[in-house]
């Protein structure tokens, strides 16, 4: 008796689904102020998550919008702003 390893061949046409778009505001603060407050590997691991999101969904990532905002980047402000304009376009 014939063994099917994987999806059966078929002859059908690519899928034309909607990719799902995924959306993102990572944000790794390592660098505080005064050196008692500093971590060490938080911003390291902000952006190792970045490339790890972006590598295992890349066309997922490529039709929504992630960001990275490190240390002095990461500023109440700034992140604030940023979840704003991301999350708008969530909502498009």
């Amino acid at each position: 008796f014939p063994v099917t390893i994987g999806a059966p061949k078929t002859n059908a046409a690519p899928s034309t689904a909607a990719i799902p778009s995924v959306y993102a505001v990572i944000v790794g603060i390592a660098d505080y102020e005064g050196y008692r407050s500093d971590l060490r590997y938080a911003d390291d691991d902000a952006v190792t998550f970045c490339r790890q999101l972006k590598s295992a969904m890349p066309r997922e990532t490529e039709a929504g919008d992630v960001r990275l905002l490190l240390n002095s980047e990461a500023t109440e402000e700034r992140v604030l702003e940023t979840i704003r304009e991301v999350f708008a376009k969530a909502d498009e």
